[in-house]
């Protein structure tokens, strides 16, 4: 079993570790209530690692993808995450936008995006309004996320405060393939170097190459799941590639490794999707 780890020790004092302390009480409080959530976007493969191996060297995201699923979009549970958010916790609704809510800790601004697994209606709106029984909240549509529920895992993040009171915090993700999902899907609305660098560190810390082939392979059928292997193919295929590149220039890799290593990202995500089509 992984030991228990002090976030405010093991990680220096940056807006991320801010987050990440603040993630996971949102995670817990919610979670009291029972309130089901989803964590979404650049934290999965970083929570994953740090869930198995207590450390983790993916580099943090900014703000938090709170997915709200279909149970949690209910009248009395909006209403209920609306007074956990914005009262309990005292998040602000942003100026920047309806769906997003934000609030200063320490000096640090932490930011968190409400998202809902939906599909764009008719009018092809992103941002949607789910109404409690005496409030509302306003939730951006997560691009691929309408078959999200079917590829879901639960990790486990062993963790204490400074006064050394051990707490464990069980989060809600989407496994390999919904997390691969939603990235190449994002990947068609944006061209952000940090997407890509998310699969390769998935691919490469988080599970095997192997795992991930099979877990594509064996729900190949499933709705949607061929399309995430074509745009693995496609994103991946030429050491050129413009995703290749968004990952080495992360990474800040220089010279005649960028060479090198892109050939290496060519081979491992061609081993993940090779034959699967």
């Amino acid at each position: 079993m992984n030991r228990f780890i002090n976030i405010t020790k093991l990680f220096p004092p940056t807006r991320g570790r801010t987050v990440l302390q603040e993630l996971l009480i949102i995670v817990r409080t919610l979670s009291e209530r029972s309130i089901e959530i989803i964590i979404c976007g650049g934290w999965v493969p970083f929570l994953k690692d740090l869930a198995s191996r207590s450390t983790s060297e993916h580099s943090m995201s900014l703000d938090i993808d709170l997915v709200l699923p279909e149970h949690s979009r209910r009248p009395p549970a909006v209403d209920k995450v609306r007074e956990l958010l914005l009262e309990d916790l005292s998040f602000e609704v942003s100026r920047e936008a309806s769906c997003k809510l934000e609030k200063r800790v320490s000096g640090e601004l932490v930011q968190l995006d409400l998202l809902a697994d939906a599909g764009r209606g008719a009018d092809g709106n992103a941002v949607i309004k789910v109404y409690g029984e005496a409030t509302s909240l306003d939730l951006a549509l997560l691009d691929g996320g309408v078959n999200l529920t079917q590829h879901l895992e639960e990790i486990t993040i062993l963790h204490q405060e400074d006064s050394g009171k051990p707490l464990t915090t069980k989060i809600t993700i989407p496994d390999a393939v919904g997390f691969l999902m939603l990235k190449t899907e994002v990947t068609r609305f944006r061209k952000n170097e940090k997407d890509p660098y998310d699969m390769y560190y998935y691919c490469t810390r988080c599970e095997e190459p192997a795992a991930i082939r099979q877990k594509l392979r064996d729900r190949l059928s499933a709705p949607g799941v061929e399309n995430v292997v074509r745009r693995l193919q496609y994103l991946f295929r030429y050491p050129d590639s413009l995703w290749i590149l968004g990952i080495l220039d992360h990474q800040k890799v220089q010279g005649l490794e960028r060479e090198r290593q892109a050939a290496r990202i060519v081979r491992m995500f061609d081993g993940i999707t090779n034959g699967l089509l």
